[in-house]
Formats: C-alpha cells, sequence, structure tokens
C-alpha cells in the first residue's frame, strides 16, 4: 500500500513539473517541433523492455493527447518498475522535444507548491550505470506534508543523446540544441551508508537501456538520411 502511496505521489508531481514546462516553452516548442526532433521521437517510440535487471514494470501510463500536445511532446517513456526482491517502486519518465519547454521547470517548483517539503538545495550527482558511463544528475530529496504520501528522492537531468548532465540552466546549456531530452526519477529514500539503494540500482540498470532509444544531436544528419532510405 505504501508503495502505490508513492507511486500516486510522483505522478502527480511528474505532471505539474511537465504543465510548468508547456508554460515556459510553447513559442519555442512549436519552432523547433519538426526536422532533427522528428528523427529522435521516432527512434524513442519503440517498444521499451518491461524488465530491467531486478526491476519489473507495474504500471505505464501514457500522456493523454492533450498534454503530448501542450508539451509539445512527441514521444516519452511513462513508468513505474517494482524490485522484486525488495518491494521498492520506482517511476521513471523520459521525455523528448524542443529545448525551451524541456528545459524550462525543474521539479523542486512543484513538489514545493504540492504536498511535500524540499529538504536543503538540490546537489549534483554523478552516477555510473552497468557500462561504466558516467553520467550527473541532480538530486533532491523531499518530505510529505501529509500522511497520504511517502517521502522520495528525486534524480532529474538532461542530454542530446550521449551522457545526461547536470545544468545549472539548461535553458542556456541548450538553447541551440535542435531538441532535448530529459530523464527524471523519483524512489524512496535510502541511507548513506545503506547496502542497497533503490534509485541508483535503477538507473544502473535504466541508463545503459534508454540509450538504445536516444540519438546523438550530432548523429542527426546521418539518421535522418537513414530514416528516409
Amino acid at each position: 500500500m505504501k508503495s502505490f502511496a508513492f507511486l500516486l505521489s510522483g505522478l502527480v508531481v511528474l505532471f505539474g513539473t511537465l504543465f510548468g514546462g508547456w508554460q515556459h516553452g510553447r513559442m519555442e516548442a512549436k519552432r523547433a517541433g519538426n526536422g532533427p526532433l522528428a528523427v529522435a521521437a521516432k527512434r524513442f517510440k519503440q517498444p521499451f523492455p518491461d524488465r530491467l535487471g531486478s526491476w519489473k514494470l507495474v504500471q505505464d501510463i501514457p500522456f493523454s493527447d492533450d498534454v503530448r500536445e501542450m508539451l509539445k511532446c512527441p514521444a516519452h517513456i511513462n513508468r513505474s518498475f517494482m524490485h522484486q526482491q525488495t518491494g521498492d517502486v520506482v517511476s521513471v519518465t523520459v521525455i523528448v522535444g524542443p529545448p525551451g519547454p524541456i528545459a524550462a521547470h525543474t521539479p523542486e517548483i512543484c513538489y514545493g507548491s504540492q504536498a511535500f517539503e524540499i529538504l536543503g538545495n538540490r546537489t549534483a550527482t554523478k552516477v555510473v550505470d552497468q557500462q561504466n558511463q558516467e553520467h550527473s544528475l541532480w538530486q533532491v530529496s523531499m518530505e510529505p506534508r501529509d500522511a497520504l504520501h511517502s517521502a522520495q528522492r528525486v534524480f532529474y537531468g538532461w542530454g542530446t543523446g550521449g551522457a545526461w548532465s547536470a545544468p545549472t540552466d539548461p535553458r542556456i546549456s541548450h538553447a541551440g540544441d535542435p531538441y532535448l531530452y530529459k530523464v527524471q526519477l523519483a524512489g524512496p529514500p535510502s541511507a548513506a551508508e545503506a547496502e542497497f539503494k533503490p534509485c541508483e540500482d535503477f538507473l544502473s540498470s535504466f541508463l545503459p537501456e534508454i540509450q538504445k532509444y536516444l540519438v546523438e544531436a550530432q548523429d542527426n544528419s546521418k539518421n535522418n538520411v537513414q530514416t528516409h532510405k
């Protein structure tokens, strides 16, 4: 029951984050929604596995047509996975779209405006995946203000098809890119000395897998030719 209460709270916050991004960048989204973005979206729509190591899919919630239109987001993944041994549940979302709406909003704004209290400032965290690739993600911890939600850790970052990064202002860092990916993970907290950390364990499996569905920005001209063969 606790796992699904956490799942519900994570999904509520996710939608708040996405709507904020749309409000800040809808004009730029309109300008960027073609060409290389269409190539990236096409690959991203391929079927994603239901199992990642010990993690099994428990819920897949596609965005509604209205949400996709408002976000100018042509492709996305919005899923929750459960660890088969521990019962831990994490919610992960990856979206692709024009840099403006994708970069405009951070989870802290929506979490803080809802039923959560932000614990301190976000911190940049290094995550090494199972392929030994290093990624940099922002991490922030939240505590619920009521009994209906659960404490959680949120990891998020942006990228253009390579390693994920945690820029201070992604709108500036990615202003000239043809499109932008964003990854966001919400999961249960874990003690620093804990032997098993659900969020890090999931990311170590998930990040190499999602890499197969991403198109690196510098490869767009080549991919665009291949698409039209």
